[in-house]
């Protein structure tokens, strides 16, 4: 029992380890597929993450940290009997009681097998909207790779079996997964099925200060990673190529990086489409501009759509070039410390201000015009880039504008 307490604590460390670094990945496939965040289905992708990790602490860890040594010291048998564990629970349980039996280990294992794939069934039943019959057949290729993978040694790495690989692991997995394919729909009822959300995919939805701060901190993201890859490959290219290491503090690497993903997160997408950035457009939310006699919403022309992508890059930008080229002079490290503080003001003031308005707009909108409409929104041309239709009054009120 120790050791089935253990594992599982790892598993649900290791898992919440899994889920925060694909929780974007699974937001962004949430907004792609479904076209809305539901906060149901992302509880079952956090399932997913833990249930996918606990599969492979139960299964295979702890891995072996010599296998020489360890294979030299353990003679691991396997099971190609089907059924065998039928004589195994008549011979390990004889004088036993009911109780005593269904508390041995040689029954409690048969049934650990068949509850360690019903989440398995669970999830490829409701999560993933696959059918009975695949979700089986899913779970015998699944318990199948596992128990290859025991009897190889992790197909090689090992050179012996690091578990017992056993036939009846096959049929008793497989069990599971069809019993929690069968009980998907009672014990997940609450959760919305992947097909009811994308039947509405398209539908324009109201902009709200948790979609607005969503695309926020998906350009957030994708800037530190592009920023953090690009930095790496150069740094790897100096050290190649000269045999040197950075020094402390900023260097042209992280400048040059910097700056490359200033301008594929803000000033491409600025000079490309309707002017909305990746994270905007993966929650379907794109800057507007009035028409001139106030009549239809526009792209607005490129100075301006620069100049809103640079509201907040451009401070980021310019405190990074000061401090990479600051002395140790007063003033070089005065003017340093005064544009990192105005960058991080205006990070907080785009952030904080999307709850000043009824269109949630942020700083960028506030000082270029700017306002932010669902891009399937017929009244900004829908998700087809179509002619948009003419602003009413009613829309005009939805958007803050004067009638």
């Amino acid at each position: 029992m120790n050791y089935w307490r253990q594992n599982l604590e790892t598993s649900l460390i290791l898992g919440a380890v899994v889920f925060m670094a694909m929780f974007v990945p699974g937001l962004i496939w949430q907004y792609w597929r479904h076209g809305q965040f539901s906060f149901r289905r992302m509880i079952g992708w956090a399932g997913v993450c833990v249930y996918t990790t606990a599969l492979f602490v139960y299964t295979l860890m702890p891995l072996p940290s010599n296998g020489i040594a360890w294979c030299a010291e353990h003679n691991v048998r396997s099971n190609f009997t089907p059924f065998g564990f039928i004589s195994d629970i008549q011979r390990e349980t004889v004088g036993m009681s009911t109780a005593q039996m269904l508390r041995s280990n040689v029954v409690l294992q048969v049934v650990f097998n068949v509850v360690l794939f019903l989440p398995f069934g669970v999830i490829m039943r409701r999560y993933f909207g696959r059918g009975i019959a695949f979700t089986t057949l899913a779970g015998l290729a699944t318990s199948t790779l596992i128990e290859s993978s025991q009897y190889t040694g992790l197909f090689g790495i090992y050179p012996c079996a690091i578990r017992v690989a056993d036939v009846d692991d096959l049929i008793m997995n497989t069990t599971g997964a069809l019993v929690g394919a069968l009980i998907a729909p009672i014990l997940l009822w609450w959760m919305p099925s992947g097909k009811q959300l994308s039947a509405k995919r398209l539908a324009p939805r109201r902009v709200t200060s948790a979609r607005r701060w969503t695309g926020m901190l998906l350009d957030a993201a994708l800037f530190m990673g592009i920023q953090m890859g690009i930095t790496v490959v150069l740094f790897m290219g100096r050290w190649f190529f000269t045999g040197t290491a950075p020094t402390e503090g900023a260097s042209w690497e992280t400048n040059v990086a910097a700056g490359i993903a200033v301008v594929m997160v803000f000033i491409i997408p600025a000079l490309t489409g309707r002017g909305a950035s990746a994270g905007q457009k993966i929650v379907w939310l794109t800057p507007k501009w009035v028409s001139h006699d106030g009549t239809y919403l526009t792209d607005g022309n490129l100075a301006l759509r620069i100049a809103r992508s640079l509201v907040v890059a451009g401070p980021y930008i310019a405190s990074e070039l000061v401090t990479s080229t600051a002395t140790s002079t007063s003033t070089t490290s005065t003017w340093s410390g005064v544009l990192g503080l105005v960058s991080v003001l205006t990070v907080l003031l785009a952030i904080l201000m999307v709850l000043g308005s009824r269109t949630h707009r942020s700083l960028s909108g506030w000082l270029t015009g700017a306002v932010f409409v669902d891009s399937r929104d017929p009244y900004a041309g829908g998700p087809d880039n179509q002619p948009p239709l003419a602003l009413t009054e009613a829309k005009k009120v939805e958007l803050g504008l004067p009638i």
